[in-house]
């Protein structure tokens, strides 16, 4: 029996939400703090579709499950583990295990991708429903990241190396020193060839190591020191088509842009750009829309212009103020300022290609620096 990963997130969801509920009742003040702010921005964003549906006329629900009920279903799903965490793991062991699982996705990814009998395997396990046979011919030319496919493994990846950065500054182990930094390498290299938008996120953590010059020459003191690693976990990759045309996928707009796939993907995202909501009505409430039948509203993936057709430029600016708040309210002893600023630049920029939530991962460094980290 195939098991869709949303119900997954439903059944986390429904346990974090009961524990939620219970301590309403025992008045546990952090929680209660931290956890009514958050909900509360949600629901002003709730409100702002029901608007936009009495004004329109029109009933639709995609940007209810796809924006505010995963984003609902994740934060308690984040509460779940912290709950189970929290007497085990102290708050930088908790990014550090982030950090492993992304890393551990994308090289199952990346050997189900080598070998698509196990692809086949994986995917009758985790159904994906209507775009199942979507996903299995795109295995054919490019990765299908397990979990996070395409532009949502961008955001993944993008985060976590933002992560990996903070980590960077304040490790002092060198075993974990070394670990972290094969783990940016492997995130990096397969990151890029599963979502292309990844470099985003390597750019922008790069910068992070930059800034700090102890922790530059950390860095590359220890980068030095995976090298004979990484050239020996080179030998065990086959040197097949598949290979060959991932590594094209994911690298050859460096060597020959004009040519590559992403100058097309570029040229579309121009093109998109062109679709600018306009109408005093849209742009104060929306059209309701956030996809059709056939794709997405009015033919555009910009991510602002999205929540701009589906709630207007008050949604959009709740949707922004909530990454805002998440990710300023994380303590900046557990995640410093320059890395918050990092995710910043993330958010809004990936935006700009996509609709960026990153609700689901903010969630649980949220809840555990706030609720029930310790230092």
């Amino acid at each position: 029996m195939a098991l869709p990963p949303y119900s997954l997130l439903f059944l986390t969801g429904g346990a974090g939400f009961l524990y939620f509920f219970q301590n309403l009742i025992t008045n546990n003040l952090k929680l209660k703090k931290y956890s009514f702010s958050f909900l509360f921005l949600i629901l002003i964003l709730f409100f702002i579709l029901l608007i936009s549906m009495m004004m329109n006329q029109i009933v639709d629900f995609y940007f209810l499950k796809e924006i505010i009920l995963y984003s609902l279903f994740s934060y308690f799903s984040a509460l779940f583990v912290v709950v189970l965490l929290d007497k085990t793991t102290n708050d930088d062991d908790l990014i550090q295990n982030f950090v492993y699982v992304v890393v551990f996705q994308l090289l199952i990814s990346f050997i189900c991708y080598m070998v698509p009998s196990l692809f086949d395997l994986v995917f009758s396990i985790f159904s994906r429903s209507d775009v199942d046979t979507k996903i299995i011919n795109l295995n054919e030319v490019r990765l299908v990241g397990l979990g996070a496919a395409f532009f949502g493994s961008g955001i993944v990846n993008s985060f976590t190396l933002i992560l990996i950065a903070a980590l960077l500054k304040k490790e002092k182990n060198k075993v974990k020193l070394m670990l972290l930094l094969f783990s940016f390498i492997i995130i990096a290299s397969i990151g890029i060839m599963s979502s292309r938008t990844t470099i985003i996120g390597i750019l922008i953590s790069i910068f992070l190591i930059l800034l700090n010059f102890n922790l530059l020459i950390k860095t590359i003191k220890y980068f030095f020191l995976i090298v004979p690693v990484i050239a020996v976990s080179l030998i065990f990759i086959p040197n097949s088509e598949r290979f060959t045309d991932l590594l094209n996928f994911g690298f050859d707009f460096l060597f020959n842009y004009k040519d590559s796939q992403a100058s097309n993907s570029a040229g579309e995202l121009m093109d998109m750009w062109q679709v600018i909501p306009s109408g005093i009505r849209t742009l104060l409430y929306g059209d309701v829309l956030l996809r059709t039948d056939n794709g997405y509203y009015m033919d555009t993936d910009v991510g602002y212009f999205r929540i701009i057709y589906s709630v207007g430029l008050f949604g959009l600016f709740v949707f922004c103020f909530i990454h805002c708040y998440m990710i300023l309210k994380i303590k900046n002893e557990y995640i410093g300022w320059i890395e918050k600023i990092g995710f910043l630049f993330v958010f809004f920029i990936l935006n700009i290609k996509g609709i960026a939530n990153l609700i689901p991962f903010l969630s649980l460094f949220y809840i555990f620096s706030g609720i029930k980290g310790r230092k």
